[in-house]
């Protein structure tokens, strides 16, 4: 049975060509993330809810790259060791493990990884409610990589006695505010 889309299969996963330097795809989306999280959370209204300077949200940005890269990478690991049952591959050459210019990120890996860096900056920024850095990086950062985290508006149709329920409460709600 035809279905009414096909995937393009001869997509090829490096977007630019630089020389040696490759730019994949994933890469792009995640540029694009981080992008329009910086965007976000600079407008004024961003700067007001969290309480903090470009500067810091600069530096929350430094946290979450590292998450990605690390949680990404990680997980992008543990999978292909498991699916391939390769280990072998990995310890006879451990600079495979961090390896990304050869590609593989795991798009779960990093976003634990952020949810850890969020963690890890609000230990140092005490001020901070883990709820509100989760929102202001799930509406965008997350979707920058096809995985939309948007605000749910839930209430009458004019909106006069809405509720406002965040992606981040639902983080709240599992537990994850008694982390640390």
């Amino acid at each position: 049975m035809a279905h009414w889309f096909n995937y393009p299969t001869n997509v090829d996963p490096i977007a630019i060509h630089l020389g040696f330097i490759n730019v994949h795809w994933y890469g792009i989306a995640y540029l694009a993330g981080f992008v329009a999280v910086y965007l976000w959370m600079s407008r004024p209204e961003g700067r007001r809810r969290l309480g903090l300077t470009s500067e810091q949200i600069q530096g929350f940005l430094f946290y979450a790259l590292i998450g990605v890269l690390v949680g990404g990478r990680t997980f992008f690991v543990i999978n292909d060791i498991i699916s391939k049952h390769d280990l072998s591959y990995y310890t006879s050459n451990p600079l495979n493990i961090i390896a990304v210019w050869q590609g593989g990120m795991a798009f779960h890996g990093g976003m634990v990884g952020v949810l850890i860096a969020i963690w890890l900056f609000i230990r140092k920024h005490p001020q901070l409610k883990y709820t509100v850095l989760g929102d202001e990086v799930v509406d965008t950062g997350f979707g920058g990589n096809g995985a939309g985290g948007h605000r749910v508006v839930a209430g009458d149709h004019d909106g006069a006695n809405a509720h406002r329920a965040y992606a981040g409460d639902a983080l709240a709600n599992a537990g994850l505010q008694h982390i640390g």
